[in-house]
C-alpha cells in the first residue's frame, strides 16, 4: 500500500509579508495584493498559491484583460519568481504541522511506501525536506517541476504511483485542498482530507468538508494526524 502526501509545512502569510516589506517589493511592479485579489477574488495575496505549468497559463489568461498578454506574462512570471525566492528565504520559519514526524515514522515502521506529490518547486520542496529532517521517510518525492500539468489533473499522482510501484486503487493521496481532491477524484485514487483550517477557510472550507463527506472520504483534522495511521491499517 503507497501513501502520498502533498507537502505538509506551513509558511504563514504574515512572515512573507514582512519579508516583502524587507525586500521592498510591496511598491513594485508586482504587487502581490492587486494579483492575489484579481485571482482569488479576495486581498490576501499570498504568494504562496502561485504555480507554473497549466495552472500558471489558466491565471495569465484571467490577468490578460486587464493588463495586456504581454504584461500579463510578465506580471505573473515575477510573481512566480519572487514567490519561489521567498519560500527559499523563509524555509528556517516554516512549521511542521503537529505529529507529522511521529506519523512519518509509524508509517515506515509499518512497511508502507511514502512519496510526495506537491505543486511546490523542487528546490523549495528539498529544502523544507532537509530542512526537518523527514527527507529519509519518502521513497519519491514530485514537484511541479516533474509534471506539465497541475493538479487538479492528476499527472503527479500518476507519476508517484507509478514510480512506486503500486496500483492507484491500493493507494491513499493525503491532502487539504479542493485541487488535491479533484485530482484525486480525476484519478480514482482513494482520498484523505487533513482539514487544518490553514489556507482553505471560511465557505469554501464548508464545500471542501462537504465534497470529502458526499465522497465517503475519511478526514482528519490539525490535531488529529496521527489518526491517519490507523485509518491506513484500518483500510489497508
Amino acid at each position: 500500500m503507497l501513501t502520498l502526501a502533498d507537502l505538509v509545512t506551513l509558511g504563514h502569510v504574515d512572515r512573507e509579508d514582512r519579508a516583502l516589506d524587507r525586500r521592498g517589493n510591496t511598491d513594485g511592479p508586482v504587487r502581490s495584493d492587486q494579483i492575489g485579489r484579481r485571482l482569488r477574488g479576495d486581498g490576501r495575496g499570498s504568494l504562496l498559491g502561485l504555480d507554473g505549468g497549466v495552472v500558471g497559463e489558466q491565471r495569465q489568461r484571467i490577468l490578460a484583460p486587464d493588463l495586456g498578454a504581454g504584461e500579463a506574462s510578465q506580471a505573473l512570471g515575477a510573481a512566480v519568481g519572487l514567490r519561489a525566492g521567498l519560500q527559499l528565504e523563509l524555509i528556517s520559519e516554516t512549521l511542521l504541522l503537529p505529529g507529522v514526524k511521529e506519523l512519518m515514522a509509524s508509517l515506515k515502521a509499518g512497511k508502507y511506501k511514502l512519496a510526495v506529490a506537491t505543486m511546490s518547486g523542487r528546490a523549495v520542496v528539498d529544502s523544507v525536506l532537509e530542512f526537518h529532517g523527514i527527507g529519509q521517510y519518502f521513497d519519491v518525492v514530485l514537484t511541479i517541476d516533474d509534471v506539465t500539468k497541475g493538479k487538479p489533473d492528476p499527472e503527479i499522482l500518476i507519476k508517484a504511483v507509478d514510480r512506486l510501484g503500486g496500483q492507484v486503487t491500493r493507494a491513499l493521496y493525503v491532502g487539504d485542498s479542493s485541487h488535491d481532491l479533484e485530482a484525486a477524484l480525476n484519478l480514482g485514487m482513494p482520498f484523505l482530507l487533513v482539514d487544518s483550517g490553514l489556507y482553505v477557510r471560511g465557505e469554501a472550507r464548508n464545500k471542501l468538508r462537504a465534497a470529502a463527506e458526499l465522497n465517503g472520504f475519511p478526514m482528519v483534522g490539525l490535531e488529529e494526524l496521527l489518526d491517519i495511521a490507523e485509518i491506513v491499517q484500518r483500510q489497508y
